[in-house]
């Protein structure tokens, strides 16, 4: 282990000065990839969009049964309502895990030294210097 850190205080140091550093949030902002969220918190959405229409047409799920004239939808509009709070608490959690995965990667992959000057794509903080991999993998755990 201690050579990995060795190893990453190195690549770290040959790196810093290549590009103006950005404010701390702006880092942050960026070692979380906030446009990676639509992964883990669509399907938290597109289920509970699911799980309403399934209510509606099951009047099994449904506590409020209209019987007339052989119509079984609901009418229970509480349903919206009630299941609401818990997706966004399952969309937030979903999005967390995303962050922190995202972190894990950065730290990873800054230490397995697969982020190099060469690499193509969006800045990872580790890699430009802007964090160390002890804030990195330190920030994994108290996301």
């Amino acid at each position: 282990m201690r050579v990995l850190t060795q190893q990453a205080t190195t690549m770290q140091a040959t790196m810093k000065g290549k590009e103006p550093k950005p404010s701390t949030f702006q880092i942050w902002k960026l070692a979380a990839r906030p446009h990676t969220l639509t992964a883990s918190v669509a399907p938290v959405f597109v289920g509970y969009a699911l799980t309403l229409r399934l209510i509606q047409h099951h009047p099994v799920l449904c506590g409020d049964v209209d019987e007339t004239n052989n119509n079984h939808t609901c009418n229970n509009n509480d349903a919206s309502a009630s299941l609401l709070p818990m997706t966004i608490q399952f969309a937030a959690f979903a999005g967390l895990i995303q962050i922190s995965t995202n972190l894990h990667n950065d730290y990873a992959d800054f230490v397995k030294g697969a982020d190099t000057d060469k690499r193509v794509g969006q800045a990872r903080a580790t890699q430009k210097g802007w964090l160390t991999p002890y804030e990195t993998v330190g920030d994994v755990y108290y996301v």
